[in-house]
């Protein structure tokens, strides 16, 4: 099978450069195993959070204090300029941010991250999943906002861009919090939540939580979702139990089931009926908002002539005379070859599966990128033994060149003219320590899709 465009993954980054590309006219197939860490993760964009990201706490306008500080968590000093096209050797972050002047943002420029947000915030609407902000361009703005927002279990995820659902949770917000759990429910923790969140950041709001029992049994939560999203009579009842509890001036979080698909509309409708703002909060073992988000992408790939392969995994390519010709995948029914005339290769870090791990001869690890072979470098610092296992080593990336092209060892020569790397498989940043990576996969994968195509944007 020939394609002007080959995508090899289907993460946040593999599904932008589908998009892109398929948005300049292209053929395009995504080939991927699963549906990507997206999928797994809370649904927000985090693009840049510097400290706070790695501590996981809200500080005043430093980054320095403890607790909340007024009513927006704002990043002083962690605003984004730059260049689109060949890009410049640092100056990218004002203020002495200190990033890699190999950092895949400053590889893609800030233009490929401003469409990129455009274009993941126009897919988002058109599936009925609208983010804030709506101007995806206020991302940028100096200071940039970022939303705080409580896990269930009572952490803080650090966001620019998160679903509407979400919003209304905000740390940064002056109003009271009601945590409503469901008796039956598991993998959301109301108590561990506010109790974690009173320890790690003191807020300057009511805080408390409370369990309601509907005596459906154990609830799981996908069906719930779907449940919640048909049935009027079910979200009727939650709607009679909350209406006892809640107080007013106080904003309700839920577990993140309040819709199978794309609820804007659906979480709107929850608010006015309570008279309250009301947010998802997602559960530590499937996060429906970042599945919508996943499945949002999927759709609009999709509608656009994207020819999605999933359940098949590239295990090997052929490259010769400096362009890759195909890809090959094995499966039980056989192997197959797809052809392509530009390929992205959006496969994912350590723990995606874009990168394996191993031991050598010595004892000492190494690292090589699953499919090519290529060597793996320790890009952005030596391991930070303190945080505990494997979590030191997101730095481990490829060596790309301003094109986003995969370096042969030595950095002088590209593996092949027509393959370009996109998202966490890119080294010279760490995506926890900066808070950075579906940002990242949103610059990267944009502009690999574009430069897939042949335009050297």
């Amino acid at each position: 099978m020939v394609y002007d465009v080959v995508v090899i993954g289907g993460g946040l980054a593999g599904l932008l450069a589908a998009i892109t590309a398929a948005g300049r006219q292209a053929k395009v197939v995504v080939l991927t195993t699963g549906k990507g860490a997206l999928s797994l993760s809370p649904g927000g964009i985090g693009l840049w959070a510097g400290k706070r990201a790695e501590a996981m706490t809200v500080g005043d306008d430093t980054g320095e204090g403890e607790g909340v500080s007024g009513t927006e968590v704002t990043a002083k000093g962690k605003t984004l300029e730059g260049t689109h096209g060949k890009p410049e050797a640092g100056g990218w972050w004002r203020n002495g941010v200190g990033v890699s002047p190999r950092h895949p943002y400053l590889l893609a420029g800030r233009e490929s991250l401003r469409l990129g947000l455009q274009l993941f915030g126009r897919a988002m609407a058109r599936y009925g999943n609208s983010y804030e902000p709506e101007r995806t361009d206020d991302c940028l703005r100096s200071p940039g906002r970022i939303f705080a927002l409580p896990t269930a279990i009572g952490g803080v995820s650090l966001n620019q861009l998160v679903p509407v659902s979400l919003a209304a949770g905000d740390l940064g917000r002056e109003e009271d919090m009601l945590v409503a759990g469901l008796v039956g429910l598991a993998d959301f923790y109301p108590r561990l939540l506010t109790e974690n969140l009173q320890r790690l950041l003191r807020p300057p709001f009511g805080l408390r939580h409370v369990y309601l029992d509907l005596g459906l049994g154990r609830l799981a939560p996908l069906y719930l979702a779907a449940q919640l999203e048909k049935e009027t009579s079910l979200r009727t009842k939650l709607w009679r139990e909350l209406r006892k509890v809640v107080h007013p001036g106080e904003r309700i979080g839920l577990p993140g089931i309040l819709g199978r698909h794309g609820n804007a509309t659906l979480i709107r409708e929850w608010s006015a009926e309570l008279g309250a703002p009301v947010f998802e909060i997602p559960l530590t073992s499937i996060s429906l908002p970042g599945l919508r988000a996943w499945e949002g992408l999927v759709d609009v790939a999709l509608k656009m002539g994207v020819d999605f392969r999933q359940g098949l995994t590239v295990t090997s390519a052929e490259i010769r005379g400096g362009i890759c010709q195909f890809v090959e995948t094995r499966t039980a029914e056989g192997t197959q070859r797809f052809y392509g005339r530009g390929f992205v290769l959006a496969t994912g870090g350590l723990f995606g599966g874009g990168i394996w791990a191993g031991l050598a001869g010595d004892g000492q690890p190494y690292w090589r990128e699953s499919i090519f072979g290529l060597p793996v470098a320790l890009t952005a610092g030596a391991p930070d033994r303190s945080r505990g296992g494997l979590a030191g080593f997101n730095g481990l990336g490829l060596e790309v060149d301003d094109w986003l092209r995969p370096l042969l060892p030595g950095g002088e020569e590209v593996l092949a003219e027509n393959l370009f790397a996109a998202g966490s498989l890119l080294g010279h940043y760490d995506p926890w320590k900066e808070g950075s990576g579906q940002g990242v996969a949103i610059a990267t994968g944009y502009r690999a899709g574009a430069l897939a195509c042949g335009q050297r944007c």
